[in-house]
């Protein structure tokens, strides 16, 4: 019978028995309980980053609430963002909201991309090629439905949305366009996030306060 077997059976020594699980105890000396405390903050952050991209993703989402606040600023409008999702700016013009699905999913997770910003060149005016414009918006995309219109007034006209969802309820696409603005918006995700981003649409819909909010 193998020495292990003898001290979990108790037919060695005391003395043997307890050498033999000398790593586990407390450590004697302060260097020692230091090195073990950061060898078990260094394990559990590497759980908490690997655990937040693979089988959850909203804790990446508090990591930015945490050093961010719950909203942005954008051209004197005041974006909320969800608990769940952060933001990436690459510059001054464009914002992107999101929530990354997870690599390895152990639930039903929500998903989004939200995009907002603004494009070169001169202000649109939807009255002209509108008939071509909503003809290509119309055609349905592989794996969604036929896109529905919605239309918001807003500051300098009205604001146009096409919006389709998958044909198993998974995904939502949203496309919105300003009148007489060079503002776009465009979504992509899960349905849960329907309202929110229509929110978004309200409120860059409405005039910016001038000293911001």
């Amino acid at each position: 019978m193998s020495h292990s077997n003898n001290i979990l059976r108790g037919d060695t020594p005391l003395e043997e028995q307890r050498s033999g699980w000398r790593w586990f105890r407390r450590p004697a000396s302060r260097t020692g309980r230091v090195f073990h405390f950061v060898l078990l903050a260094i394990f559990l952050l590497s759980m908490f980053a690997w655990g937040s991209i693979a089988l959850w993703t909203p804790p990446v989402g508090w990591v930015w609430h945490i050093f961010r606040g719950n909203s942005i600023a954008f051209e004197g409008h005041r974006i909320k963002v969800p608990w769940d999702m952060c933001v990436f700016r690459g510059d001054e013009r464009d914002v992107m909201i999101i929530r990354q699905g997870p690599e390895h999913p152990l639930f039903s997770s929500p998903w989004a991309v939200l995009t907002f910003g603004r494009i070169p060149g001169p202000a649109r005016d939807l009255t002209k090629g509108y008939d071509v414009t909503a003809r290509l918006h119309s055609l349905p995309l592989p794996g969604y439905g036929r896109p529905s219109l919605h239309e918001f007034p807003a500051a300098k006209g009205v604001v146009v949305c096409w919006d389709s969802t998958a044909a198993d309820l998974s995904g939502e696409l949203i496309d919105c366009r300003f009148d007489g603005d060079t503002l776009y918006l465009m979504f992509m995700g899960s349905p849960h996030y329907s309202d929110y981003v229509y929110s978004v649409v309200s409120e860059l819909s409405t005039a910016p306060a001038k000293s911001g909010r």
